[in-house]
């Protein structure tokens, strides 16, 4: 938790991230988490990467499958939240290529 925060505003980010983590599971995961191990992994994805992803033009398979009737702006906002806020698993979300 970042340093300065109220408590009202702690519970309110804590609420949005366990909002991002539960978007990220319906929506992503399926594509985006990784094995290490024989074990599904949370990757880490930067601010700017998850950001882009608002975008939703972050490649073609995105641009179909993230319209706003699947994912909202605002899942999309928390998700964003849940990975600039979560543990670092030291896990790279995209291959060489840019790509996952």
């Amino acid at each position: 938790m970042p340093e300065g925060f109220s408590k009202e505003r702690e519970q309110q980010l804590l609420t949005q991230f366990a909002e991002g983590k539960k978007a990220y599971l319906t929506h992503c995961a399926g594509c985006h988490n990784k094995t290490v191990n024989g074990k599904q992994v949370i990757p880490d994805i930067s601010f700017e990467q998850a950001d882009t992803y608002r975008v939703r033009f972050a490649n073609n398979q995105h641009k179909n499958e993230l319209r706003e009737e699947t994912v909202t702006e605002q899942e999309l906002d928390r998700i964003v939240i849940f990975f600039t806020y979560k543990k670092q698993t030291g896990v790279n979300a995209f291959d060489e290529k840019g790509g996952n």
